[in-house]
């Protein structure tokens, strides 16, 4: 195997001479930026979530009674909901059809303070329940299939609150 040996003092040279950085040919890596929408759910009523809005983190204001519709299932769409004020009203995030109708389309994993995780299936709401859920609570979406049929399994959920029952998952009546 031959090969010259070269000592630690040359090896420190040749990376001083470097200064330590790394060249990318020009390239700059940047992270992700995230879009933050702290307006969009603090009206109560009824909101539908764009697909044009996929990757935004939302900022749940529980003052206020709202249902929050995710759109028409793409593979690929995803959101984060924070809970950052835990008032006197339930929000609800449903999993839609088509923007609007909502589906037992949801599978997920469901975090409570003290119970062990469950993971839910065929269910279509997250809820963050009213003088329950904490500041900080919160669920991320993804969309994993395209299913509209009552049990496919198109959106997934990761449901995390600090307070039992602050955050349910539940099926349509």
């Amino acid at each position: 195997m031959g090969g010259k040996r070269i000592g630690r003092a040359k090896v420190e040279a040749l990376l001083e001479k470097q200064k330590n950085a790394l060249d990318f040919g020009g390239s700059t890596l940047k992270g992700r930026k995230v879009p933050v929408d702290a307006t969009a759910l603090s009206s109560a009523g009824t909101y539908s979530v764009s697909a044009s809005e996929s990757g935004t983190i939302f900022l749940v204001d529980n003052d206020v009674a709202l249902t929050v519709n995710l759109p028409t299932p793409q593979e690929g769409l995803e959101y984060m909901f924070i809970c950052t004020d835990a008032g006197t009203e339930d929000v609800a995030i449903k999993a839609t059809t088509n923007g609007s109708t909502a589906e037992d389309i949801m599978t997920g994993l469901l975090f409570n303070h003290t119970d062990a995780p469950l993971i839910k299936n065929a269910v279509s709401t997250i809820t963050f329940k009213d003088d329950v859920v904490t500041v900080g609570a919160y669920c991320r979406v993804y969309c994993i299939g395209t299913g509209v049929a009552d049990g496919d399994e198109s959106w997934f959920a990761e449901v995390y609150c600090d307070a039992d029952g602050g955050i349910t998952m539940t099926a349509e009546d």
